[in-house]
């Protein structure tokens, strides 16, 4: 018999829910509001989307020099894993879905090659650790 995989967690799945999307995060009366109010533009609340903006800009924090630059190889990766890690989840709960399977072994191809771009340098290894990508050379 056929037994289903257990999800695997995505890497920032511990984020506080309670915690402000970005474009409230700097107004000082959101601090005297409800709970109800706070809770309303959180994280918990926001749509997913927003949610995956947050965890790329976290993710990039950790691992990549400049968080600004998005342009870089580093930030690819990063900005791959990431989706990855969505189109992952979504497969666990639509197992049947064949485009997001497309979609999910198009993407660990093309972070494949950006790893190979970035393996020559000391930054592959740090960089990789921080993902969690085990990269074996061929």
């Amino acid at each position: 018999y056929a037994t289903q995989k257990p999800a695997q967690p995505c890497q920032e799945n511990d984020m506080p829910p309670f915690m402000l999307l970005k474009d409230y995060q700097n107004i000082p009366a959101i601090e005297k509001c409800d709970n109800v109010v706070r809770r309303f533009w959180s994280l918990e609340m926001a749509h997913e989307q927003q949610q995956l903006k947050v965890k790329q800009e976290q993710l990039m924090n950790k691992t990549v020099v400049d968080p600004e630059d998005t342009s870089s190889l580093e930030a690819g990766i990063v900005a791959l894993t990431v989706k990855i890690c969505n189109y992952e989840e979504h497969m666990h709960k639509l197992y049947k879905d064949k485009a997001h399977k497309h979609y999910v072994l198009v993407s660990i191809n093309q972070r494949k090659k950006m790893l190979k771009n970035l393996r020559p340098g000391i930054v592959s290894s740090r960089s990789c650790a921080s993902r969690g990508i085990e990269y074996t050379f061929p």
